[in-house]
């Protein structure tokens, strides 16, 4: 439930002859996507938190979702942190112990949406704070 899995900031469908498009897909239109949301699950598989990462704007600017609470977030936070897997913490004296310290990140996306690029326009709008 935990293990690494990467995914893409955009996703282009039509990549490789459409061969991830079904065969009665309209290809006179880009299919090109970009990430919108990452929802997040925290914990194991007996339990645990959920909260999401969402773009609601066409600015790049990503937002945590988590409960009643609203924070603005980076890009690498709001995506590569949740690839999920293990991470290694950076050695704070080197030459004492070679050994790095790995754990098991219990954060990491669970559901993916993207918004294809040619209907951005329609489906978002900005928003005054």
């Amino acid at each position: 439930i935990n293990d690494r899995y990467e995914f893409p900031l955009q996703l282009d469908l039509d990549r490789d002859d459409g061969k991830y498009l079904a065969p009665d897909a309209d290809r006179s239109i880009r299919n090109l996507y970009t990430l919108h949301s990452v929802l997040v699950h925290s914990g194991g598989v007996h339990g645990g938190h959920y909260y999401a990462f969402i773009r609601p704007t066409l600015a790049d600017q990503w937002y945590k979702f988590d409960d009643e609470r609203v924070t603005k977030e980076d890009t690498k936070k709001a995506f590569e942190e949740q690839y999920g897997g293990e991470e290694e913490l950076p050695q704070i004296n080197p030459g004492f112990n070679n050994t790095p310290f790995k754990f098991t990140k219990y954060s990491n996306a669970y559901m993916l949406v993207y918004i294809r690029e040619s209907d951005k326009e329609k489906i978002m709008c900005n928003v005054d704070e």
